[in-house]
């Protein structure tokens, strides 16, 4: 039995649009919750303002993402180690955030 390419490709790129939206929704929610957790230890800290909420860590998310204009297309590594990244790079933010704390 003969599979179309057609709906073979259709199915590939609806997997392809699932997966990008589960994973893009709690790399979202990781990068504000570890926007917050630094905000709480250094800023909130240093100067007394208020904790943020996560919806405004959302908002320093991509307010940071604009101005460092990584150039997401020229990009030529592995598909795996960007995702490996797009997981390391908060949770190593958050570490050394962490240990940072000690020397307060």
């Amino acid at each position: 039995m003969k599979i179309n390419s057609s709906v073979a490709i259709k199915g590939t790129v609806a997997f392809l649009c699932l997966f990008a939206v589960t994973l893009t929704i709690p790399l979202i929610l990781l990068n504000a919750w570890v926007i917050t957790k630094i905000w709480d230890w250094y800023i909130v800290r240093a100067f007394g303002i208020a904790p943020i909420t996560m919806i405004t860590a959302f908002g320093l998310s991509i307010l940071i993402n604009m101005l460092h204009l990584q150039q997401y297309n020229e990009d030529k590594r592995d598909p795996y180690a960007q995702a490996g990244g797009l997981i390391a790079a908060p949770l190593g933010a958050l570490l050394m955030g962490w240990i940072g704390t000690f020397f307060m």
